[in-house]
């Protein structure tokens, strides 16, 4: 039987490598993901992780959720979360949280290539930067407006993709900090007459200097379902 959406999303707790004084290749912790599937749900869970004394999680865990509702509207979920992170005793959150929402609907498919994302409920709850408290205010899509909530027909409109280079900081001895940062980017080997794109969320990136060096995200999600092929 022919796919009717082919759903794809993963979230990941924790990413990336570092090079010195220790080369660890940390690979993808606690990742969930659903590639090309007629949806399903999937978790992952990691508790008490440590990197030796470089970095420390509470508890990470993950999940992505895909099915069909009513009338041909297909849904994905796709949410990573960590508890009570610390890195080198200087970036310190009490719970970091990458969400994602994709709404496609059947009747829009040769309209709409890619399908509505939002980020909607991606949150950093108390962040401490060498001990000082920092409030990051968040871009559209993330949070809920009352009086003129999030709409996917008025979406429908403009195509609107709601990407931020996030929020950046530069800390002496440690390297550069970027919270909350979504991309969409183009997928290699798509027609150009539908340039379907990648919904990329990384909710904490550390580009470490020195004396520790490498290149860690946190609270990650992919999320660029689309049409069966041939529409």
């Amino acid at each position: 039987m022919a796919s009717k959406y082919n759903y794809h999303a993963k979230a990941v707790a924790v990413a990336g490598a570092l090079t010195r004084p220790l080369a660890i290749d940390l690979g993808e912790m606690a990742k969930t993901e659903l590639i090309q599937t007629e949806g399903g749900y999937h978790s992952s869970r990691l508790e008490n992780h440590r990197v030796h004394e470089l970095f420390s999680i509470g508890a990470a865990y993950t999940q992505v959720v895909a099915s069909e509702g009513p009338e041909g509207h297909f849904n994905t979920l796709a949410i990573a979360t960590i508890e009570n992170l610390n890195v080198l005793d200087l970036v310190k959150i009490e719970r970091l949280t990458a969400r994602l929402v994709g709404h496609h609907r059947a009747v829009d498919f040769e309209t709409c290539e890619h399908p509505w994302v939002i980020p909607m409920g991606s949150t950093i709850e108390n962040l401490r930067i060498a001990g000082r408290a920092v409030q990051i205010t968040p871009d559209g899509g993330f949070t809920l407006d009352f009086d003129q909530p999030h709409s996917y027909d008025e979406w429908k409109k403009t195509q609107h993709h709601y990407a931020t280079p996030g929020h950046a900081f530069q800390v002496p001895g440690f390297g550069s900090i970027t919270c909350r940062k979504l991309e969409v980017l183009p997928i290699p080997g798509r027609s150009p007459e539908k340039p379907h794109r990648l919904h990329r969320l990384a909710m904490l990136s550390l580009d470490l200097g020195s004396p520790v060096h490498g290149h860690i995200r946190f609270a990650m999600i992919d999320e660029n379902g689309s049409p069966p092929k041939g529409l």
